[in-house]
């Protein structure tokens, strides 16, 4: 939104933060969402509430801490406070709504449930005297704020900011749009959709909803208009949902993804088989500081382009280098790893200045894909264009002298390809004796699964140069909060994709959310002090200033008195 977004509009956002010390059971402002929106936000302020008591904590405590000496002028802090007092039911879910628009560029709703009607026009008139509060017949009342809209009827919020345009014209687009959400039909609102609706029912703190077929609809110009044509068959009716929840010693986030008719076609033609843990497995390190790992068939990937209507394209412009879509697809398989191991920081003197040093990052890392059809794979590496850089010796290529990269290692053979840090572990790799350590839980999980994602927060952060941040509580304090991020997908089941992301703390019996706002409270402490000792070393290097001057006139005038 603009910057010269009114206090209203600022403080009725705030209601999104506020809704997170709030109570809700059943969403029923869902019904103004419309149909065709982006992306739609909801928060379930009850299930936050009871999470952030849980810990001990208030979001009045949470303000006076963040909240500095005198300093009463942030709009956003206070309008926390008056929220309260506005005449909005902060106990029911919050929505935020982001629709594409075809003449402008996007509109933004903010939808919530109203509790007092009057309280809540006093509000508005309490920010802004000159405030005009007009009518539209018995349906709703409305303002006029800078170039967005507020609109309120007995249960319901809703403000409306139209981008794109200028003055005026966004006010009056506002309007339009404000009286068409209070009158949306059941069949016209996000309420139709079922994956909308099934989001809706399930349990979360945080629930998100992207519906890919308004992002393409949007207005791009008449070469992109075509191109989308030509891929409307494949995002059609596509749509992705992601619940967030705050639990006890973790954040636990479900993804899901629902194709359209023709991309699900697609994915049943493949066996979905899990990742090949034995690419892990070999990689010699005992200290792994994260890995990804991947399998599925890439001729999906010839599939969709072709439904797209645009593997002749493709393949035309392959054709100087003898090759063709299929054969660069069958050429490979879909397994893939790769492993980061071995972080740290080392204390380096400068070659430019050897009286200064500065930390430097390190980490051992590799890449490695399985090569597929051995003849198509052939074919590839004896086109023109990768002769240019490999020469073969038996079953393997390698990279010619001039064209070999700097600060990595390449190795090709007829079963693997593999793109290293040094050549040192992409030797141990490819001889297969070392052996990674991984934690068996975190195995198990990865076993089946045809995406995996897996980030040791805690060796990370253990060996990062946090101390240039010049703030040890901070530091200490971020050491001992995250453990690590774990993300697994499963085998797609007709037109649904699911994925779960999870990030671990160390402490297990303390809720996620209530950490991140302990430590976000040290944290802003820590910040406030280093500024207050900035500050004073300023005011003190000043006044020094000033009474040097005040003596060096003294003494100018003692002389010159003679």
């Amino acid at each position: 939104m603009k910057k010269n977004i009114s206090k209203v509009l600022l403080t009725i956002g705030a209601a999104a933060v506020v809704a997170l010390s709030s109570c809700s059971k059943v969403p029923t402002q869902s019904k103004h969402i419309p149909k065709e929106a982006a992306f739609v936000l909801s928060i379930d302020g009850k299930q936050i509430q009871d999470k952030i008591a849980s810990g001990g904590l208030t979001m009045d405590k949470v303000f006076e801490t963040l909240q500095t000496g005198q300093d009463t002028s942030n709009p956003v802090l206070k309008g926390f406070k008056e929220i309260e007092n506005s005449g909005l039911d902060i106990k029911s879910n919050l929505y935020i709504a982001v629709t594409p628009n075809t003449t402008r560029n996007v509109v933004i709703d903010l939808i919530a449930k109203l509790d007092d009607g009057a309280k809540f026009e006093a509000f508005l008139k309490k920010h802004n005297a000159a405030v005009s509060i007009k009518t539209e017949g018995a349906d709703f009342k409305y303002a006029e704020v800078e170039s967005a809209v507020v609109g309120w009827n007995k249960e319901t919020v809703i403000a409306v900011s139209v981008q794109g345009g200028s003055g005026d014209g966004e006010a009056a687009a506002g309007k339009v749009e404000l009286t068409r959400l209070f009158k949306l039909k059941e069949s016209e609102s996000a309420n139709s959709i079922e994956g909308f609706k099934k989001l809706m029912k399930e349990k979360a703190d945080v629930a998100a909803f992207v519906n890919l077929s308004s992002i393409y609809n949007l207005d791009q110009g008449a070469a992109a208009a075509m191109m989308m044509t030509s891929l409307k068959k494949l995002y059609e009716g596509a749509y992705y949902t992601a619940t967030v929840n705050f639990e006890n010693g973790k954040i636990v986030s479900e993804m899901k993804s629902y194709s359209s008719d023709a991309l699900a076609k697609i994915m049943k033609k493949y066996s979905w088989e899990g990742v090949n843990l034995a690419m892990l497995e070999k990689y010699p390190s005992s200290n792994i500081d994260g890995f990804a790992l991947l399998n599925f068939d890439l001729r999906m990937i010839g599939d969709i382009i072709k439904e797209a209507g645009m593997d002749g394209l493709v393949n035309m412009g392959m054709a100087q280098s003898g090759l063709s879509l299929e054969d660069v697809l069958k050429a490979f398989k879909g397994e893939i790893v790769a492993v980061a191991s071995d972080f740290k920081t080392v204390k380096t003197v400068s070659e430019w200045d050897t009286t200064y040093s500065y930390n430097k990052t390190e980490v051992k890392w590799l890449v490695s894909l399985k090569v597929g059809d051995k003849a198509s794979f052939e074919k590839v590496m004896n086109s023109p264009m990768v002769q240019q850089a490999f020469t073969k010796q038996g079953d393997k290529y390698i990279m010619k002298e001039e064209m070999g990269p700097a600060g990595f290692s390449v190795y090709i053979d007829t079963k693997d390809v593999i793109v290293a840090s040094d050549a040192a572990l992409q030797a141990e790799y490819q001889a297969g004796k070392g052996k990674a350590v991984v934690a068996p839980e975190v195995l198990s999980e990865a076993k089946g699964s045809p995406a995996v994602l897996y980030v040791d927060l805690e060796k990370i952060l253990a060996s990062a140069p946090l101390n240039e941040m010049d703030a040890p509580e901070v530091e200490a304090e971020l050491k001992t909060l995250f453990k690590d991020i774990r993300m697994v997908s499963e085998k797609p089941s007709g037109s649904v994709s699911t994925s779960k992301f999870v990030l671990n703390f160390k402490k297990q019996d303390q809720n996620s959310l209530v950490q991140l706002i302990n430590f976000g409270l040290k944290a802003g402490k820590a910040i406030q002090a280093k500024q207050a000792a900035q500050r004073k070393m300023w005011e003190d290097i000043s006044e020094d200033t000033t009474v040097a001057d005040d003596a060096a006139v003294a003494v100018d005038t003692v002389v010159a008195v003679p």
